[in-house]
């Protein structure tokens, strides 16, 4: 299973991170609501803004960043998310 973060939060019970699964596009996130139900709102919200794009989720990413960085992160789940904390837009729900 291929599960790659897909958007990060700030909510009032902390950093939350949303993860995607590659292969199924089923949704999990770190937050305790999502451990005792299975869903979250964190997970609405990035299932809401998938089901708008046709199933790609929008990342918004600043401009700041290299193109090296860019094609690597595009390469690797663990670059990704470094690139998604350091340029990435945090949603606060």
């Amino acid at each position: 299973m291929d599960w790659q973060v897909t958007q990060i939060f700030v909510s009032d019970t902390g950093v939350h991170e949303v993860h995607v699964q590659s292969s199924t596009h089923k949704l999990r996130c770190n937050c305790p609501a999502f451990s005792q139900r299975n869903f979250c709102k964190h997970a609405r919200f990035v299932e809401i803004r998938m089901k708008k794009n046709g199933g790609i989720y929008p990342v918004e990413i600043s401009n700041k960043i290299s193109r090296e960085e860019s094609l690597r992160a595009s390469h690797d789940p663990i670059a990704f998310r470094e690139l998604l904390v350091n340029y990435g837009k945090i949603e606060a729900l």
